[in-house]
């Protein structure tokens, strides 16, 4: 078991690991909390949860034998321009306080009126 710890890239693995597990268990836990808060329906935000599950059983799918062919750094920076480009295209919504009315963002060092 030591062995197998101390051998090379392997602790450093297990820590890229747990970082990712981490931010999936985040991601999972907070919309719930974040739907409630904003009045989306438990279904609403079931349903998006699923869809978040689905893409990623689909990535697990399709990366292994897209990576084959084409080398890795590519494929990453395909993904990345893929996204972001969808995050340039996604609307905003500004952020909405209690009573639907849109809220100015806080900034450090002054208080709200």
């Amino acid at each position: 078991m030591r062995g197998i710890l101390r051998s090379r890239g392997i602790p450093a693995g297990i820590l890229i690991n747990l970082s990712v597990l981490s931010a999936t268990d985040v991601l999972t836990a907070g919309p719930p909390v974040v739907g409630e808060r904003r009045g989306v329906a438990p279904s609403v935000v079931g349903v998006l949860l699923g869809l978040r599950a689905a893409a990623t059983l689909a990535c697990r799918l399709v990366l292994t034998p897209l990576l084959r062919p084409v080398a890795a750094p590519f494929v990453l920076l395909g993904a990345l321009l893929l996204s972001s480009g969808i995050a340039l295209r996604a609307p905003g919504r500004p952020a909405q306080g209690p009573a639907g009315r849109t809220r100015r963002p806080r900034l450090p060092g002054r208080t709200p009126r």
